[in-house]
This record gives structure tokens, sequence and C-alpha cells, in this order.
């Protein structure tokens, strides 16, 4: 019975090793794929943030009643004039100034959710063109 025992650990122990060298010499291979430029290492970096730049207007809502704003690179517009010329953009978060309000928005599935101010939750697109 203790040999049936010690021949299951040493089974299990040899498997181990086993795995342990395969993956050891596949990080081994990738690491000098990777540096020798075989493999590209930009698999490996986050996804850059979406681009935002565009006008965005209010959804569910009148059209009478909705806002809109614009990004630019160069600020935020409302109504065609500037409101702010700098902006915080983290590629989940929107953050900028207007007037006395800080208005920060969560970008989720493609759409802006306003958090603050938060008088109602409400919900931007971007307008295609």
């Amino acid at each position: 019975m203790t040999k049936a025992i010690s021949k299951q650990k040493v089974a299990k122990k040899r498997l181990q090793t086993t795995f342990l060298l395969g993956v050891i010499s596949c990080g081994t291979t990738l690491v000098g794929l990777m540096t020798t430029g075989v493999v590209s290492s930009a698999w490996l970096l986050p996804e850059p943030p979406a681009n935002i730049v565009g006008v965005w207007t209010e959804q569910a809502v009148a059209d009478y009643a909705s806002d809109s704003f614009e990004l630019r690179p160069d600020g935020v517009y409302v109504n065609g004039r500037v409101v702010s010329t700098h902006y915080d953009w983290d590629g989940d978060t929107l953050r900028y100034q207007f007037g006395d309000e800080l208005y920060v928005y969560s970008y989720l599935s493609g759409d802006f959710i306003r958090q603050s101010p938060s008088h109602y939750i409400s919900m931007f697109r971007r307008q295609t063109l």
C-alpha cells in the first residue's frame, strides 16, 4: 500500500515538474521573440483611450431641452463658444470646469453619463455626421 502511495507521489511530482518546465520554456521563448522583434509587444499594452473629440448630445429628452457640448483638442465648446480650454480625460472619466461648476462624466459603452452637476442622470451620445 505504501508503494502505491509512493508511486502516486512520484507521478504527481513528475507532472508538476513537467508543467513548470513547460511554463518556463514558453516564457523564455516569448521573451526571446519579443527581444529580437519577431513578436510585437504592442498586444501587452493597455488599449488606448477612446477618441472623444466631437459633438455630444443629451439623450432621452426632447430636442428643444437637450444639452450638448463639443470636445475639440483645444477645449470644450457649448453653443459654439469656448467654455473651457482644458479638460481631463483618463479613458474612463471626463472632467472640465465651466464657470463655478465642475462637470464630470463617466464613459460607458461609447456614451458619457453625467455625474456632476447631478440635478438628474443624463446620458450623452456622440453625434454621427
